[in-house]
């Protein structure tokens, strides 16, 4: 786009959709992974389920 001579208010919009893009894919794939580790823990009755839960939390607190 710098290139193409492209304004900077053109350039933050679209680095701004893309920042927006990634932080939907990565709370997608926490999502998943709450899913997939996370509920399977706790309905299997394991019982590290709260370290579980503070690593999802804390991967969570990340895409903020």
């Amino acid at each position: 786009m710098v290139e193409e001579g492209r304004s900077c208010e053109d350039i933050i919009i679209q680095v701004a959709a893309l920042k927006a893009a990634i932080t939907q894919v990565g709370v997608a794939i926490a999502g998943s992974h709450l899913v997939d580790c996370v509920v399977q823990s706790v309905s299997s009755g394991e019982e590290d389920c709260y370290d579980k839960l503070a690593v999802f939390a804390r991967l969570f607190s990340k895409l903020a």
